[in-house]
């Protein structure tokens, strides 16, 4: 089975945002996780094994604080910062 998981915004940033962007996503969309993943036979309570034999990123990513999400809301100015992810490290 291959996955592809959204971020946690909906795929409504890009390499090319900014803070002002972030600014302007639509709150409606968010979700912090991503799933769930449906399993035919599975029932709730059930436990389930696992492998996961590969992740790969894509070629960046971002990370922020803002004072509206997150458990660091309101702790430090807000920072948006796109990430190029190459060779499994992220610069910026």
């Amino acid at each position: 089975m291959r996955l592809k998981v959204p971020d946690c915004f909906a795929n409504q940033l890009s390499e090319n945002s900014d803070l002002a962007a972030l600014k302007k996503v639509d709150t409606a969309t968010i979700d912090g996780a991503s799933g769930p993943i449906w399993i035919d036979g599975a029932e709730p309570g059930d436990t389930l094994e696992v492998s996961i034999d590969e992740v790969k990123s894509g070629s960046w990513g971002w990370s922020m604080t803002e004072q509206q999400f997150g458990l660091l809301k309101n702790h430090f100015p807000d920072n948006f910062t796109v990430w190029d992810i190459h060779a499994g490290f992220a610069l910026s």
